[in-house]
């Protein structure tokens, strides 16, 4: 997958415009715009940025900007995909809502949620 679709499909899963993006990850909306063009090609600076705004491991930005190379199987892009999303719904939650979905992920699973203090 070429870098600018798949940035364009995590920006339309968040429901975000270039100036959105360009607004949580620092990055000037022109440095942005000459991405989407293809007259430039983000740098490990820019990727960075657009990891932190997308709360994701640079890691995996780098590779599906081709910087690093990938030994996992195409499934385990998936499985990733669905990390992502889950990291991204439990960073924007409020407390209570995260701890209702830790509380649900412990149920799921069938362990017992570790014993917290409730503020």
């Amino acid at each position: 997958m070429v870098f600018t679709e798949w940035l364009t499909q995590e920006m339309q899963k968040r429901g975000w415009s270039q100036a959105e993006l360009a607004r949580e990850s620092g990055i000037t909306k022109g440095a942005l715009s000459h991405i989407f063009s293809g007259t430039r090609k983000p740098g490990v600076i820019m990727l960075k940025a657009i990891a932190q705004a997308f709360y994701l491991p640079a890691e995996h930005v780098f590779r599906i900007a081709g910087l690093l190379e990938t030994d996992d199987p195409p499934s385990d892009s998936d499985k990733i995909s669905d990390l992502d999303e889950w990291i991204r719904i439990f960073v924007e939650a409020d407390a209570e809502t995260r701890q209702q979905l830790l509380d649900g992920a412990h149920s799921v699973v069938g362990k017992p949620a570790n014993p917290r203090k409730k503020a």
